[in-house]
């Protein structure tokens, strides 16, 4: 499969839903990942799987290598890299020692915020330009897309893949 790049800075995924007019792919933001994965001396990879698990929070590696489509043995090399960074730690199940979770470190957690501290007063600058009332309707528009968008990538990640078709003619 050939990786569409879009305006240079969107890796498109997966496709994830279609409605209306359009197809909604999972997206990745390349310059923002490796503007961070280089000020962290991180891989831009890394850098996503840090931003799941902060949303997440702690979370198995299976759990994890699910949610950024990638493979098990993948996530095990990018849990490796962050843990060897000092970004996260394993930390075993009391209960089932074979189980594991992954948790971020908090140090290292407070440098990476304090990073995107200019992003974060951009954002707001950004937010004080609308009433409450619109910034009401464009978090409901958000919630609710972003909700659609997460019941179909589960119901995608529960079934099993499409497979190739046949294309020769007879």
């Amino acid at each position: 499969m050939q990786e569409t790049i879009l305006n240079g800075r969107y890796r498109l995924g997966e496709e994830i839903g279609e409605g209306g007019m359009s197809v909604v792919y999972r997206g990745h933001d390349l310059l923002l990942n490796r503007a961070v994965a280089n000020q962290f001396k991180l891989n831009p990879t890394d850098v996503e799987t840090l931003g799941v698990v902060a949303v997440v929070g702690a979370a198995t590696p299976t759990r994890l290598a699910s949610l950024l489509a990638m493979g098990t043995g993948s996530m095990t090399l990018v849990i490796d890299r962050l843990e060897h960074a000092g970004f996260v730690r394993r930390v075993r199940d009391t209960k089932d020692r074979r189980s594991l979770t992954i948790e971020i470190v908090e140090q290292r957690s407070r440098e990476m915020a304090a990073f995107y501290a200019p992003l974060q007063q951009r954002a707001a600058e950004i937010t004080q330009r609308y009433s409450d009332s619109e910034l009401a309707l464009i978090v409901d528009y958000l919630t609710r897309s972003n909700d659609m968008l997460s019941d179909l990538a589960t119901s995608l990640t529960e079934r099993p893949a499409a497979q190739p078709q046949d294309d020769t003619t007879n």
